[in-house]
């Protein structure tokens, strides 16, 4: 038996099963067994999920110690197996710690612990220690653009022909009109494969992908050779009486290859003829002739192609994937040159200045010289490690913690020290390989902890039976379809399957479950020139939309266009652009419906937008177009109007900015506009007013104050719309991961674009080895020439169609168990001669989601309805396929209506900013707005000369000379280096002044040092929040607070502009250091004068 009394765990669970309860308890039994909280982090992707377990746990500390009962149940042997002295006067005990060391206990996310880790421990992973500022979506896409204009200006013209090379490279030999545009998604989709993939040789080098040397059919032969083989293979052909379309199609191959430069060249037809059915005459040895039939079946004839029509084939075969691979290995080099330059660039401008994504961060913490003593540090701090949905961690961020947890779980003979490791996921539900997401990583630790005893979870305490029953119909047994879409891939999904059971299996009336096939739409039989509902009534989608908003109203779930209390409705897709789709089309029909996809708040409406017009016409008063967007907003024209005149409206949204901020503009702008009435429109305007202030909020908090960066912030910000519960929820299945609706609409099913296992094609194939690392890298290769090469490049692109099917099926898998009492799959009807035909072999690999239903289900019975024909009014008819369970279970789902349910309730987004507390800014308390711009004054000279001297300065600690020579070697990357020379001449100048060198370099003794130290505390119930300078404290004795001005003015002037930002910063550092604030002296330096003046 163990000493100790947690071990590591390894828990499989399934949907509905309890994963954040499982995840809770074992944060509660950690704490009850003597754990600190400063030694447990527990981690999660969402910050959503990371709440839930904080408030899952404290709810069960609560109850636990308010009950006997529940501290009995807590502690029973089922649950934390914990002694009987843990009762409830324990629980209240363990729950008065907990609460007061909550701020020691780490629950959050990978994301935000990545980011914590590298902002304590700046030097570690290669940064300066100065500020360290996360990037948004949308300035990451402008940083992108940013860099590789960088990127372009940096280059020698002589190298520029080079670049675009490159780039041609990239885009497949092509000129295309955009190439950047085309360089810049690439970044977004690859930049983090290259701190994965880091040596030259790991991209299209042919020697690392086939180390014993090409394969036969990838060696090219000389351009004599093929042009040999083309007219000798051509020369037979001509005289041939075998059967004409045959003949034609080697003739064309012949001619086709004999010209051909790129693989683009040859067209699809005889790309396919080369890949079947001459690829056993292709890859045949040399001097062989080989018999086919044509055309296939048994009206087919033989056909005898001779030795020498066979070489030539063969040689001609050689040259073509000869030219489509080196095409492709060309362009992946080209490919990895570009984004190292790009990354190189990146880090210096952008990475190393602190400014990061939750990317970044990784990158950094990977790449960190200083990686070992950040993994001692959390050895030393960290004993018990929980991870949530850890099938959905990439392998990026598992080798930031890897050293750490194959330390705790390394197979050791003996523990010494109480250390743990706790991992929850669900194999079935790996939705994120598209974004990096490795599920083997779950199989991985899954296998290296031992003695974990049963620890899967194959209920749900979500999903009612009759649903339960569909799912183990569909999902149960893949194997014998498994060659239709991926045989691997079902062989993987049968090890982690468990047919489920409901915790109300004994209740099915509580649910129900149908599969319905849709008749397929005749096309109208007038075509009405100019009616749009004819492109709608022919649109698939839009006619399983009005089927389901049809089924949702004569089902009862709704009243008056909303759902009914206690109905919740999900429809859930593959595609945001389905989902816009049914949305408006289930608005048309008078559902409420709302599809959460990401918009652009400021922009989608005239009345928000024409405000964010008239700000960025402020910022570019040149912009006709953001004037003529203003004057025809009626809310920013009675802005301009009030003002008196364009001129008034700019300087005062000017003074406004950059007196109080973001926030306190738009009130200004808005002031007496927010629309206040309760029909659907000004709600949702009043929506998305409220939405435009908490992303002024957002942007406050950065303590910007540039006014274009305002507007930019404003007009491309995009947050996902949250939906009114009442109304019928539309989105992505990514989208509905975590969460649970009572009736659950599954349509879109249907596509001859998106297979089970289809792969992305603009992805790059990468081989990886045992430990997830790339071994190479390659652009995507046509399908036949990956297949020309079984033991290579065939072997990676099955696995990879494995992986890309095991996704589809987890991604099915998760739609379908979101639903609580009701799930319906919709599908179109299929057009089958016979069920023979989904066996057939024309089929392999080519199944869709709903042939895949057909051929699970298409036998089945089910119970009561199957069979039976459903018309709906105004929908397109069908048949139920598959029915389990019944309706009834509506009558128990809806809840009374509330008495005060006809009020009129005002709908808000979660992102309504509340009261906040007033927040003094130290730095703007000045008694005009310096350095911000206005109308006819350009000051940004002057404020990029004083944040330069600012970043130099914060360098400067007691010892001038070291500063000085630091200076001049340039030792400390700047944001502006253009005007270096003249900040550097400065500083230097107000050094040689006698004030100030005795103030800066005269350390008194046991002095501490702050240099760029940012603090927020309260005073009188206001925030202040402040960045000192520099900052000399005696502990418990006196402290010295010094900020630097560049201002060009007097003494005096300089004293009456700063003298409140200086008495706050008095009563700030009085109250970090626990002073008088008599006892804290405030000096302001004049860089320009080499001055000081007491404050």
């Amino acid at each position: 038996m163990s000493q100790f009394p947690v071990e590591d765990k390894v828990i499989l669970a399934s949907a509905g099963s309890g994963k954040t309860f499982a995840l809770s308890d074992r944060i509660v039994k950690l704490l009850a067994t003597g754990a600190k909280p400063e030694q447990i982090v527990a981690l999660t992707f969402t910050r959503a999920a990371a709440a839930e377990f904080v408030a899952r746990t404290l709810e069960k500390l609560a109850k636990a110690a308010s009950s006997e009962a529940e501290a009995a149940d807590l502690r029973s042997e089922d649950r934390l197996n914990l002694p009987a002295t843990c009762d409830a006067a324990f629980f209240r005990d363990l729950l008065r710690k907990t609460l007061l060391s909550m701020q020691r206990l780490t629950l959050g996310t990978l994301d935000s612990f990545f980011a914590r880790l590298v902002t304590n421990n700046p030097t570690e992973v290669g940064l300066d220690g100065g500020r360290i500022r996360n990037i948004s979506d949308v300035e990451a896409g402008d940083i992108r653009t940013q860099v590789i204009s960088q990127m372009m200006a940096e280059t020698d013209p002589s190298e520029i022909a080079e670049i675009w090379d490159l780039l041609r490279f990239l885009n497949q030999g092509k000129e295309v009109a955009t190439p950047l545009k085309g360089f810049a998604e690439t970044v977004k989709s690859l930049h983090d494969l290259v701190s994965l993939a880091k040596d030259e040789s790991n991209w299209g080098d042919a020697g690392t992908i086939w180390p014993q040397g090409r394969p036969e059919i990838f060696r090219r032969p000389s351009e004599a050779e093929t042009q040999k083989a083309s007219r000798e293979l051509v020369a037979w052909l001509e005289p041939q009486t075998f059967h004409a379309t045959f003949k034609k199609s080697l003739i064309s191959i012949a001619q086709n290859i004999g010209g051909m430069a790129h693989a683009s060249d040859m067209s699809d037809a005889n790309w396919n003829n080369l890949d079947g059915r001459l690829r056993p005459v292709i890859h045949g040895k040399m001097g062989t002739d080989f018999t086919l039939t044509y055309p296939a079946g048994e009206k087919g004839k033989s056909i005898n192609l001779t030795a020498a029509a066979c070489d030539a084939l063969r040689v001609l075969a050689r040259t073509a994937y000869s030219i489509a691979l080196e095409e492709k290995l060309a362009q992946t080099k080209a490919m990895h040159r570009l984004l190292k330059r790009y990354d190189e660039i990146y880090d210096r401008e952008i990475r190393q200045r602190g400014r990061l994504t939750f990317s970044d961060n990784v990158t950094l913490l990977l790449n960190a010289e200083g990686k070992f003593d950040i993994d001692y540090r959390l050895d030393c701090s960290v004993k018990h490690w929980l991870f949530d949905e850890f099938q959905d961690t990439s392998t990026r961020q598992w080798k930031v913690l890897e050293d750490n947890l194959m330390e705790i779980m390394g197979g050791q003979q003996e523990k010494t020290e109480w250390r743990t490791a706790f991992f929850v996921g669900d194999l079935k539900q790996s939705l994120y390989g598209w974004r990096a997401g490795n599920p083997e990583l779950l199989r991985m630790v899954d296998g290296l902890i031992p003695n974990k005893g049963d620890n899967r979870l194959d209920f749900t305490r979500r999903c009612a039976q009759p649903v339960v029953e569909l799912v183990n119909s569909l999902l149960g047994d893949l194997e014998l379809h498994g060659p239709f879409f991926s045989t691997e891939a079902a062989q993987q999904w049968t090890k982690v399957w468990a047919n489920h059971e409901s915790k109300n299996k004994d209740k099915p009336e509580l649910g129900e479950a149908l599969w319905v096939r849709l008749k397929n739409l005749e096309e109208p039989a007038e075509d009405k020139e100019g009616d749009d509902d004819q492109e709608e009534e022919t649109s698939k989608v839009a006619c399983q939309a009005k089927w389901i908003g049809a089924h949702i109203e004569k089902s009862g779930l709704t009243e008056r266009g909303l759902l009914k209390p206690g109905i919740t409705c999900a429809i859930l897709v593959s595609k945001n652009s389905q989902a816009a789709e049914i949305t408006e089309q289930l608005r048309r029909m008078g559902i409420e419906a709302a599809d959460e996809a990401s918009a652009e708040i400021a922009m989608d409406n005239p009345f928000t937008a024409g405000i964010v017009a008239l700000i960025k016409n402020t910022a570019h008063p040149t912009d006709r177009l953001s004037k003529g967007m203003a004057n025809m907003s009626p809310s920013a024209k009675a802005f301009v109007d009030a003002c008196g005149s364009w001129e008034q409206a700019r300087l005062r949204i000017a003074e406004v900015f950059y007196e109080k901020g973001g926030e306190a503009l738009l009130q200004e702008l808005l002031k007496g506009k927010i629309p206040t009435g309760a029909d659907n429109a000004e709600r949702f305007l009043a929506k998305r007013v409220q939405q435009i202030l908490a992303l002024a909020v957002k942007f406050d908090e950065d303590d910007h104050r540039d006014l274009g960066q305002f507007a930019t912030h404003l007009e491309k910000s995009s947050l996902r719309d949250t939906a009114d519960p009442r109304s019928v929820q539309v989105l992505t299945i990514h989208r509905s991961k975590g969460l649970q609706y009572t009736a659950v609409y599954l349509p879109c099913l249907n596509s001859d674009k998106q297979k089970v296992a289809e792969v992305r094609v603009k992805d790059p194939m990468v081989k990886t080895d045992a430990n997830f690392i790339p071994e190479w890298v390659v652009t995507r290769p046509k399908t036949e020439v990956c297949e020309a090469d079984p033991a290579t490049l065939e072997a990676v692109l099955t696995k990879e169609r494995t992986a890309a099917a095991y996704e589809n099926l987890c991604r099915i898998y998760v739609g379908m168990t979101r639903a609580i009492r009701r799930l319906v799959l919709v599908t179109d009807e299929i057009e089958l001669g016979s069920r023979e035909e989904l066996t057939d072999d024309k089929k392999l690999r080519k199944y869709d989601f709903a042939t895949l239903i057909e051929a699970a289900l298409g036998g089945t019975t089910g119970t009561g309805l199957v069979g039976t024909p459903l018309e709906l009014k105004g929908a397109c008819p069908a048949e139920i396929m598959v029915s389990h369970g019944s309706n009834a279970w509506i009558a128990h789902a809806i809840k009374a209506q509330p008495a005060a349910a006809e009020v009129a309730v005002r709908d808000v987004s979660t992102l309504t900013p509340v009261r906040r507390t007033e927040r003094l800014r130290p730095s703007k308390s000045r008694k005009t707005f310096e350095g911000g711009w206005r109308p006819g004054k350009d000051t940004s000279r002057g404020k990029v000369f004083g944040t330069l001297v600012h970043e130099l300065f914060n360098h400067l600690e007691w010892e001038v000379e070291s500063f000085l020579a630091g200076l001049k070697a340039k030792t400390w990357p700047v944001e502006t280096p253009e005007n270096y020379d003249e900040a550097v001449a400065a500083i230097e100048a107000c050094l040689k002044s006698a004030p100030v060198a005795e103030l800066l370099l005269s350390k008194p003794a046991g002095a501490l040092l702050w240099n760029e130290r940012k603090a927020t505390l309260m005073h009188e119930n206001k925030a202040i929040s402040a960045v000192f300078d520099r900052v000399h404290v005696i502990p418990g004795q006196s402290a010295t607070v010094i900020d630097y001005k560049t201002n060009d003015c007097s003494l005096e002037h300089l004293k009456e502009l700063y003298q409140g930002q200086m008495d706050l910063y008095r009563i700030a550092v009085a109250k970090l250091c626990g002073l008088s604030p008599d006892k804290v002296r405030c000096v302001l330096v004049h860089v320009r004068l080499g001055a000081i003046v007491e404050a």
